[in-house]
């Protein structure tokens, strides 16, 4: 299974909006992968384990559903609207996010 994660790196002076990424980043991005899309998880940083600043402020998990195995596929898959869903982060956060694709073992 492929999951998609982006990670908000925190730093001094971030914003994040969590209900605008919540109520209609996370609806466009399920309108954008229509039946492939399964889920997605949202987590806010609360603070690290040594009791400094959390490293990021959110982590977002896209679990994808069906054959896509590959960022080719997935690239496919969003069917051009990257410069859609890239041009939204600016409505809930200053930051840059980090996307990765990761394998998913276990369960």
């Amino acid at each position: 299974m492929i999951c998609l994660t982006i990670v908000y790196p925190w730093k001094d002076g971030a914003t994040f909006d969590f209900d605008y990424y919540q109520a209609r980043h996370a609806a466009l991005v399920a309108d954008v992968l229509g039946d492939k899309f399964d889920r997605i998880e949202i987590r806010k940083g609360i603070v690290a384990a040594d009791g400094s600043a959390p490293p990021y402020v959110c982590v977002a998990s896209i679990w994808l559903r069906g054959s896509i195995t590959s960022k080719e596929d997935f690239a496919d898959l969003l069917g051009g609207r990257e410069p859609e869903l890239a041009k939204d982060v600016a409505n809930f956060t200053n930051l840059t996010p980090v996307i990765q694709y990761d394998e998913v073992f276990g369960s």
